[in-house]
C-alpha cells in the first residue's frame, strides 16, 4: 500500500511537472544585407508570449541600425551603429497576436554587405501570465518616458547633425572670407609698391 501511495504520488509530481514545461520554437536564417533594410517578421499564436533573438554577424561590421517594432510600428527595441558588436541579445513579451518585425538597416554607413545568422525563438508565457504582469505594468508606466527620451535622443542628434553642418559651413565661410582679404590686402600693398616705385623713377629722370 505504501509502494501504490509513493508511486501515485512520483505521477502526480511528474505530470505537474510536464503540465508547466514549455517547448519553444526557435528559427534559424542566414541571410544578407546590402546598401537598404531588411527585415524579418514573426507572428505570435498567443498573448504574453516570450521572445528572444539573437544575432551573429558573420561578415561585413558592426555598423548597422537593429530595431524591432510591433504591427502598430510601436518601436520595441532599437540599438544603432555603435552602441552594439558583432553579437546580440534581445528579449521581450508580445503585448498582442500581430506580427513583429526584426529590421537590419544598412543605410548611411559604410554599406558593406554583411552576411547575418539570426536565432529568432517564441515561447509561451501564458500560464504565468499572473507572475509577469506586475512587472509589465510597471515597465508599461515608464513605456511611454522612455519613448519620449527615446524621441528626444533622436531629434537632439538631428539637430547636433545640423548644427555641426552650420558650423562647417560657417568655418568654411571665415576660412575663404579670411584668405580673400588677406589677398586683397597683399595685391593692394604691391600695387602700391608699384606705383609709388613709378613715381619715384619718373622725379628722379626730372
Amino acid at each position: 500500500m505504501r509502494y501504490f501511495v509513493l508511486l501515485a504520488a512520483l505521477l502526480l509530481l511528474g505530470s505537474t511537472c510536464t503540465a508547466f514545461q514549455v517547448k519553444p520554437t526557435v528559427n534559424t536564417l542566414n541571410f544578407e544585407v546590402e546598401d537598404g533594410v531588411v527585415c524579418m517578421y514573426s507572428m505570435g499564436a498567443d498573448f504574453h508570449e516570450g521572445v528572444s533573438v539573437h544575432y551573429h554577424i558573420l561578415y561585413g561590421g558592426d555598423d548597422f541600425d537593429f530595431y524591432v517594432r510591433d504591427s502598430l510600428n510601436k518601436t520595441v527595441y532599437v540599438s544603432y551603429a555603435g552602441e552594439h558588436g558583432l553579437e546580440d541579445r534581445v528579449y521581450f513579451t508580445t503585448q498582442n497576436r500581430q506580427e513583429h518585425s526584426y529590421c537590419f538597416d544598412n543605410r548611411g554607413y559604410s554599406k558593406r554587405k554583411k552576411g547575418i545568422k539570426m536565432d529568432i525563438g517564441l515561447t509561451s508565457l501564458k500560464r504565468w501570465k499572473q507572475r509577469i504582469d506586475p512587472l509589465q505594468r510597471a515597465m508599461h508606466k515608464n513605456d511611454g518616458f522612455f519613448l519620449g527620451l527615446l524621441d528626444d535622443q533622436m531629434l537632439l542628434r538631428m539637430r547636433e547633425n545640423d548644427l555641426r553642418i552650420h558650423v562647417e559651413k560657417l568655418y568654411s565661410l571665415m576660412v575663404a572670407r579670411g584668405i580673400t582679404e588677406v589677398v586683397l590686402i597683399v595685391a593692394t600693398v604691391l600695387v602700391n609698391i608699384v606705383f609709388i616705385s613709378y613715381l619715384f623713377r619718373r622725379r628722379s629722370k626730372k
